[in-house]
């Protein structure tokens, strides 16, 4: 990315580093003309105060396609409105910063950066969509929540999470709530002092000291007892806390990632402000039986990783995308592995487990949306008794009223026959 920096003040375009400590080249523009001889993909506009000079290069710069950023700490509104209307894609406040080149890369440069930076197979647009507003983060840091189904990727897309926003080179200390009784997690994230406690022989660093400049990735939050939720929340809020047993306080300066399977915000076992500290930018991940367009590029995706190289037949594909998924992209993966060593090299259906293909003749009425959303707002007894009803309806015109064929067909008594065209009569 080329880019241009003007400044009325003339004093040069600061000295800013990436994140791996590089640093940004910026094309230093004293003369508004000179911005024609070159062509840029960014022309930053460092200005105290309206000037002539602002209108000019906004004019100058509005037939082509050009990207406009301009800081300024002192503009009114009326400025800040006309900037906009003549083409200026953001402003920020001075000094120019790295992160708002984060920024204004993540959203207006490359929607591939975000593809290629996270390694997150699926063909889910919502998803990538919201993806791809994370870059916001980088001028208003906040937390992250991540929330879908066990077995979706969360602490995978977590650690991606993590590195695009914090950086491969710092942190990630992950830790799941749900593994540590309520003494044990108080001291897991706090730490504690020699002598604080039975058992306490030596100092310890909690993990909000060791995420420091990193990344906390908190996973299964929704079992994290009351009484941490309210010693964490203020902690988050402070930006320091308290080792068990200690009199100084701590500070760790962390982005927060929290993952959670279940609908948490439960006055009962979840505290709201406590959620609403930690919901910040929401990721749902969809469970892999509403995402049955993701099997074949989850099946590709794994298979490249072995070292035995097989394909699957149509047909067995065809089950793998009608079958529920209770264990989401885990269970995908190791049916791979079950199914690695399948002769020939050619997996068709009748070598899938039987769970998959013997639910297909059971349960694959449900995923039909209607029938689902049928189930949700009458109840299943009324659901069931409509689909008897819709079932032999639709057998008994089609026979042209044939009993014994519909009773046939539907596998029904003669009693359960009549009982039910009664109903429908």
């Amino acid at each position: 990315m080329k880019i241009a920096y003007f400044s009325d003040q003339a004093s040069g375009p600061p000295k800013l580093f990436n994140k791996s400590g590089k640093r940004i080249p910026l094309d230093f523009i004293e003369d508004q003309k000179n911005l024609l001889v070159r062509v840029y993909d960014l022309v930053v506009i460092d200005v105290e105060k309206e000037n002539k000079v602002l209108w000019e290069i906004l004019e100058l710069l509005k037939q082509r396609k050009v990207f406009i950023m301009i800081l300024g700490s002192n503009l009114d509104s009326n400025i800040i409105e006309k900037c906009y209307r003549l083409g200026c894609h953001d402003i920020f406040s001075s000094p120019l910063k790295a992160e708002y080149l984060r920024y204004f890369w993540g959203k207006y440069f490359s929607k591939e950066f975000i593809f290629s930076r996270f390694n997150f197979v699926t063909r889910d647009e919502v998803f990538w969509k919201t993806l791809q507003k994370l870059n916001q983060l980088f001028i208003d840091p906040g937390p992250v929540l991540i929330k879908g189904p066990t077995g979706v990727g969360k602490t995978h897309l977590a650690k991606m999470v993590h590195e695009y926003l914090v950086g491969k080179d710092r942190p990630f200390i992950s830790f799941n709530c749900s593994e540590f009784s309520e003494s044990l997690i108080e001291s897991e994230l706090f730490g504690h002092k020699r002598g604080s406690f039975t058992g306490a022989i030596s100092d310890k660093r909690g993990l909000l000291s060791l995420a420091d400049t990193g990344t906390l990735f908190l996973d299964e939050i929704g079992t994290m007892p009351l009484s941490i939720q309210k010693k964490l929340l203020k902690a988050l809020e402070e930006k320091c806390f308290y080792p068990v047993g200690a009199g100084e306080s701590e500070q760790s300066n962390f982005q927060l990632i929290s993952a959670t399977c279940d609908d948490i915000l439960d006055e009962t076992t979840f505290r709201s402000d406590f959620y609403y500290r930690i919901e910040g930018f929401v990721l749902n991940i969809k469970p892999l039986k509403e995402r049955p367009y993701d099997i074949p590029l989850l099946f590709g995706e794994f298979l490249k990783r072995t070292s035995r190289k097989i394909i699957i037949s149509e047909d067995a594909m065809k089950l793998l995308k009608d079958y529920h998924w209770p264990g989401n992209v885990r269970e995908l993966k190791n049916l791979i592995r079950l199914i690695g060593s399948i002769d020939g090299g050619v997996v068709r259906a009748s070598d899938l487990p039987e769970k998959i293909s013997k639910e297909q003749n059971q349960i694959s009425f449900l995923s039909n949306d209607a029938v689902k959303n049928l189930i949700t707002n009458v109840g299943l007894n009324v659901a069931m008794q409509n689909l008897e009803d819709e079932a032999f309806k639709y057998f008994y015109f089609k026979n042209e009223g044939k009993v014994r064929k519909t009773m046939k067909q539907l596998k029904i008594s003669n009693n359960a026959f009549y009982r039910i065209k009664k109903r429908i009569s």
